[in-house]
């Protein structure tokens, strides 16, 4: 599902928020599923629409998105429109050319949408980084040549390393990815998966190297070694021809063990033939000697030293992702959230104190924040809360109150609290009140000079004392106090993840 959703993204010109909404749909507490999805498109303030759509109305959708389609079962699918023809992707990248009578036959009415986003420079961005490595490989590989013209054996074993540490590349990505994630070059047929191949523990040397690691280190010091003219082609050559048999062994392995073929695994086998083949060619001009015996060694244990530490390190990485979504899953489970929050007890007395309302009376969900005017941690509690408003303003409004001793008379914050529960009273520009001083920042004079313009805070004094003694009552005698749906927020959890544990 998340390769399909990713896909679907990249097509519609959302690639810079690919990676925010792996992270947002793997942390969530509803993983893996639709709303999961939904959720984490919204969340990105990403348009989209998920609902169930009889065929009739099928001409009035988009030519591309998800959708459902039951053959054996139901799964889901990328849908495009191919003229007058429907190209459908699955899970797996694999894609089938489908008639319109195919997809009504098949048809179960589930879809999801998004809106396309205008903005074509973010994927050409992306295209850009992509091709970066491939297109950086070819100017280093020009360079090299230009520098020993005459070498013909030298540029041909130089370009031969530059498709390997490309297809290395594409290895790499498919060890390291998540979801089984494979590399396009892989999903050609059902006969094809890199996958299984480079992750398998078939083979009997898994327990020391593992697959994955012999192209990483052969490609690297072939090509590091050619591209700095090193005299180590009689090696680069014989090491190819001594790993015939392990190409036979995974050959064999791939066609009557795992029963996969795996592309880019024999693509590396056909490149390691052709080093060895040239070997053989030019046996008798390739030289051996002691020093670039040293040199090999010294290089091949600088990379195999970096490449087995930068692993550990990326899989170390990865674990810690896949144990930090599993707990935050958990955290964000709407039961145990309520289970750990503290309900708050006097709930009349708190519904009656006069707040700030912010939002639609209608919303079913409600952030109340009881605030002091110099407290730092308030102008972010209230920057948090405004954006998620902003964000959900048909769900959740928020109620804004103050936890501060009215009777102080030496605190100077005091005529902040006044001026604003003075706009909201006067019906004014409460929340542009609000802005300038928690979010904008503004100096007290400056404030003051644009919004304190009375003296009379009768009202505003009593409503001040109220919630202070509210305050004082539940001993509360910090800010901000947050709390939501009446449940005193834990400080384990921050306001925008509120967004898992909204009232429909």
């Amino acid at each position: 599902m998340l390769k399909l959703v990713i896909k679907y993204l990249q097509n519609s010109n959302y690639s810079s928020k690919v990676i925010a909404f792996e992270q947002f749909y793997q942390s969530h507490p509803n993983y893996p599923s639709l709303l999961a999805i939904t959720d984490g498109l919204s969340f990105l303030n990403i348009e989209n629409i998920a609902a169930n759509v009889p065929f009739e109305h099928f001409d009035e959708l988009t030519n591309s998105f998800i959708t459902e389609l039951k053959f054996d079962e139901s799964a889901l699918y990328l849908l495009t429109r191919v003229e007058s023809e429907f190209s459908i992707e699955d899970e797996e990248g694999k894609v089938k050319i489908i008639s319109r009578e195919e997809v009504e036959k098949h048809w179960t009415g589930i879809v999801l949408l998004v809106e396309e986003n205008e903005n074509d420079e973010i994927v050409n961005s992306f295209k850009n980084t992509k091709s970066f490595l491939p297109g950086f490989l070819v100017i280093l590989i020009l360079l090299s040549i230009s520098i020993q013209l005459k070498d013909h054996l030298h540029t041909i074993l130089l370009i031969i390393a530059g498709i390997g540490v490309f297809v290395t590349k594409e290895i790499l990505e498919t060890y390291f990815a998540k979801d089984k994630k494979e590399s396009k070059f892989c999903t050609i047929s059902e006969e094809f998966s890199c996958d299984s191949i480079i992750k398998s523990k078939s083979y009997t040397f898994s327990k020391y190297v593992e697959f994955v690691d012999l192209p990483v280190l052969f490609f690297s010091f072939s090509f590091i070694a050619l591209l700095f003219g090193l005299q180590l082609g009689a090696i680069i050559g014989l090491v190819s021809l001594l790993s015939f048999p392990v190409l036979i062994y995974s050959i064999y392995l791939q066609k009557f063990s795992l029963k996969k073929w795996c592309l880019l695994c024999l693509v590396i086998s056909g490149l390691l033939i052709a080093n060895g083949i040239l070997f053989l060619m030019y046996f008798n001009v390739l030289s051996f000697t002691i020093q670039n015996t040293i040199n090999a060694l010294l290089l091949i244990s600088i990379i195999g030293f970096s490449w087995f530490l930068l692993k550990k390190w990326i899989q170390k990485g990865n674990e810690n992702e896949v144990e930090l979504n599993a707990l935050l899953r958990f955290k964000r489970n709407e039961e145990v959230f309520y289970k750990t929050s503290e309900s708050i007890t006097n709930v009349d007395q708190f519904n009656a104190l006069e707040k700030i309302t912010i939002g639609e009376t209608s919303a079913k969900n409600l952030i109340s924040l009881f605030l002091s005017p110099s407290c730092p941690h308030c102008h972010t509690a209230y920057k948090a809360a405004k954006e998620l408003w902003l964000k959900y303003p048909t769900q959740l409004k928020l109620a804004i109150s103050y936890n501060l001793n009215v009777s102080n008379e030496d605190n100077p914050y005091l005529d902040i609290a006044r001026s604003v529960l003075k706009l909201n009273n006067q019906g004014k520009d409460v929340i542009q009140a609000l802005d300038d001083w928690h979010i904008e920042k503004m100096e007290m004079e400056v404030w003051k000079e644009k919004w304190h313009k009375t003296s009379d805070f009768n009202q505003e004094n009593n409503q001040l004392m109220q919630q202070f003694q509210w305050c004082v009552d539940n001993e509360f005698n910090y800010a901000p106090v947050k709390i939501f749906n009446n449940h005193l927020m834990g400080q384990q959890y921050n306001i925008d993840e509120l967004f898992y544990f909204f009232k429909d």
